[in-house]
């Protein structure tokens, strides 16, 4: 999903998430791409959720939500990548809830998230440097990071060094370009759509075909009755002339004998 900003809203009773990458019904996400994008909301759980795959997820603002920015759960067979995204006002702006999740982190602006900017439960350690987190007072970075120093069970966040600044490609690009369709996606849609129109065609002509073939078995029979009797008529009529004209010729030679 790329191209000019599009927005994603969602009523928390409506959308759970505003953008969730597979794998569903067996298919793996394994190369998407979500860019350029304004996903804002109070989607009921995360505006985006990445439960596989190595999906590349840049220069999108996420913002404005009750829950969770992004969620990762994924496991350690894949990577996503996140890097120059804006993420801020959630209640955390990243989430795992995967025990051997790994991800590529960078460039991001992560800020006044209300709970943690990042939220990790992951047994492997993350590394999260090069991040804007609101702030260069490296303690309250830590305060907003949930991770082995508020629970030594989870993994580490490495977050030095960090950016002194926001970073100011870290959102939307209104002159990202509008994917060209590819000719060959599109070839099969009006195929299928024609092949309907076809059948019902195909259907209709042989109808008549075979409601025809009854109708001609149905009269022959008259036919051919018909034609014996015209048949038989016309012997009658034949002989009925020859008795005519042999009596005509007993008469005449009757009355040459007298």
């Amino acid at each position: 999903m790329y191209g000019q900003p599009p927005q994603a809203y969602g009523p928390p009773q409506y959308a759970i998430y505003g953008i969730a990458l597979g794998p569903f019904n067996g298919v793996v996400d394994n190369t998407a791409i979500i860019s350029d994008n304004v996903i804002t909301g109070d989607f009921e759980e995360a505006c985006m959720i990445v439960h596989g795959g190595n999906p590349t997820i840049q220069r999108n603002t996420i913002t404005d939500n009750v829950g969770i920015g992004i969620e990762i759960s994924v496991s350690s067979t894949s990577n996503p990548t996140i890097i120059d995204n804006t993420i801020s006002s959630c209640r955390n702006g990243i989430s795992d809830d995967n025990n051997d999740a790994s991800l590529t982190f960078v460039g991001n602006n992560l800020q006044n998230n209300s709970k943690y900017n990042v939220y990790w439960t992951a047994i492997t350690d993350l590394n999260a440097e090069s991040n804007w987190w609101g702030t260069t007072d490296q303690s309250a970075i830590n305060n907003s990071i949930y991770d082995f120093n508020s629970d030594f069970n989870f993994g580490k966040v490495t977050f030095v060094p960090f950016l002194t600044t926001p970073n100011s490609q870290a959102m939307p690009n209104p002159n990202a370009p509008i994917p060209t369709p590819n000719p060959s996606l599109s070839t099969p849609s009006p195929t299928s759509i024609h092949n309907p129109s076809q059948s019902p065609s195909s259907t209709t002509n042989s109808h008549p075909t075979e409601n025809s073939g009854p109708v001609i078995g149905m009269d022959w029979f008259p036919l051919a009755l018909l034609t014996v009797l015209i048949v038989i008529a016309g012997s009658l009529v034949a002989i009925a002339m020859l008795l005519h004209q042999r009596n005509k010729l007993k008469t005449a030679g009757l009355g040459t004998a007298k």
